[in-house]
């Protein structure tokens, strides 16, 4: 039925379109025929003038100005009627997006990433930064009864650090990360580095102690540190009845003094503000950011917040897999 209401507000532009083209077809033959006609005069009756090129100059640009004049209306119309049928449908694309099978219905709004880069106090700050992202947004939680959240430390190099290599059975968790810590000096960071605190489900705040009650740390055959964090709701069923909750909650780990990182929305999120402060390390470090190629036209960066604080902000849905990268190194 709104797919029927979409075509039918589509028809209009399909209409005008069909005579930009009569109008191009029949300009050209005019073109065509005028010049044709000058020529033969010039090479066999030997009859041009100055005045007579002069006129069919006049004429084939008069013909480009009237088509150019036609083009633009039409654009504008289609731009029109295009507007017509996002107002005919505007939960056209929401839709498409909640459908799709591999996300589950699961999607995110108003989400907030406020990165911070902050140095250690500790025998760590020889060879890392301490990495702050504190997380804000509205999802939904279909169907499921807990939220879930992941480190894993990866001991032998097999990991794209930047992306924490998503997988279809990894968008079940509401944070993942992994850590390539193969090149890093040895028994320098342990499991008590990657720090889950500050969560909040809607009202509530679950108290630090109890996530890390709820802390399961798995040691896999090949040497990797899985860390878990599981919280199940008290009351899934009620839960769900809800179609949003606005979850809160912050990140602590270790990044490198000279390193990337990437965010990316692994759900489709409908507008989002992204920040990246490394005001307490700005004399030592050189920060860029970089939004992905489909963010690029629908972002607006904001630097106003000074020198040493890069934001983004997007106002329209992202698709999955769009994200920005930021990147440093030493001055």
């Amino acid at each position: 039925m709104e797919l029927d209401k979409c075509r039918e507000a589509l028809k209009p532009m399909d209409k005008d379109s069909k005579l930009w083209y009569w109008w191009v077809g029949i300009s050209f033959i005019l073109v065509v025929i005028t010049v044709v006609l000058k020529v033969n005069e010039v090479f066999y009756e030997h009859l041009a003038s100055t005045y007579d090129i002069t006129i069919t100059v006049l004429v084939a640009v008069l013909t480009a100005f009237l088509l150019n004049v036609i083009h633009k209306r039409d654009e504008t119309k289609k731009i029109k009627d295009i507007s017509n049928v996002s107002k005919v449908y505007e939960d056209l694309l929401p839709n498409f997006l909640y459908d799709l099978g591999r996300l589950d219905g699961k999607y995110r709004k108003d989400e907030r990433i406020d990165i911070k880069i902050r140095k250690y106090d500790d025998a760590k700050s020889q060879y890392f930064y301490k990495l702050e992202i504190g997380y804000e947004y509205k999802t939904t939680f279909k169907n499921s009864d807990c939220i879930k959240f992941m480190f894993k430390r990866h001991s032998d190099g097999n990991i794209d650090k930047f992306t924490g290599g998503i997988n279809e059975e990894l968008l079940g968790y509401d944070f993942f990360w992994g850590m390539d810590e193969s090149g890093f000096p040895q028994n320098i960071l342990t499991n008590e580095d990657y720090i889950l605190q500050k969560l909040m489900i809607d009202t509530k705040k679950i108290d630090n102690s109890e996530v890390e009650r709820k802390k399961d740390i798995v040691l896999n055959d090949n040497g990797d540190t899985t860390i878990n964090y599981i919280l199940f709701f008290e009351n899934p069923h009620e839960f769900r009845k809800t179609a949003e909750h606005s979850i809160s909650y912050k990140i602590i780990m270790p990044i490198q003094k000279e390193d990337m990182l990437k965010v990316t929305h692994y759900l489709p999120t409908f507008k989002a503000t992204v920040s990246f402060d490394f005001t307490e390390t700005k004399d030592e470090i050189t920060a860029y950011g970089i939004p992905s190629t489909g963010l690029a036209e629908a972002t607006s960066p904001d630097n106003s917040t000074g020198e040493a604080e890069i934001t983004y902000k997007c106002d329209v849905w992202i698709l999955p897999n769009q994200g920005y990268t930021f990147c440093w190194w030493g001055k």
